[in-house]
């Protein structure tokens, strides 16, 4: 397994000990040929831990070609962008959000999605993945052209309770980026309810910021 641009940890088994969670946004290369299937339009790996430390041995790599796993992999897409990791349903399995930036919709290049997997047992999988984007329905704004939406992800409880809500950023929404907030009143992150703001919203003149290029904890 190869390296990538976003990381979190979590017990995604929930064997008590904390997995490595691997997010590669990029496509393969030519450098390990036998790899760039698993590398088209990104991935996300995970490395399983153990008593002594992540267990190289047990790993699972995750694309949108996994079943369950909502669209297809094409070359570009940023799968595997801004993972977080944290317990969304509340059954003390992990679960990992990420983010396509440049995942066309329809015709609309690089408008962006993001996608929700879930822990079990046997690991990280693509049964019961959700995915979202800008033109899901209750979802604030429109799929555009270079908004990026699902840039970065961060999966956060910020009401106090015990289930994480749902922070997605989309660093190119109107040149300026925004922030999508979505609740998590069941077990899931959900279109209804959810609310963005971006600069103006926060009074502030921020040209080209893109806002949401990174959370903080």
């Amino acid at each position: 397994m190869r390296g990538g641009e976003s990381l979190g940890i979590g017990d995604v088994n929930k064997d008590g000990y904390g997995d490595l969670v691997i997010g590669r946004r990029l496509d393969g290369s030519g450098e390990v040929p036998l790899e760039d299937p698993l590398l088209k339009g990104g991935q996300i790996g995970v490395v399983y831990g153990a008593a002594d430390g992540p267990d190289t041995s047990r790993t699972t790599i995750i694309t949108q070609d996994t079943p369950g796993v909502p669209g297809s992999p094409e070359w570009g897409d940023g799968f595997g962008g801004g993972v977080s990791v944290a317990d969304v349903n509340g059954d003390g399995y992990a679960d990992v959000s990420t983010g396509s930036g440049t995942e066309s919709i329809g015709d609309v290049y690089a408008a962006g999605q993001f996608t929700v997997l879930r822990g079990g047992k046997s690991g990280l999988t693509g049964d019961g993945a959700l995915s979202m984007n800008q033109n899901t329905a209750h979802v604030p704004g429109t799929a555009e052209q270079n908004d990026f939406f699902g840039a970065r992800t961060k999966l956060l409880d910020v009401n106090g309770d015990g289930r994480p809500e749902l922070f997605v950023s989309a660093t190119g929404e109107n040149r300026d980026g925004g922030v999508w907030a979505f609740p998590n009143p069941a077990g899931a992150p959900t279109a209804t309810g959810s609310v963005s703001f971006g600069a103006g919203t926060l009074g502030t003149v921020a040209d080209g910021s893109a806002l949401g290029a990174g959370f903080a904890r």
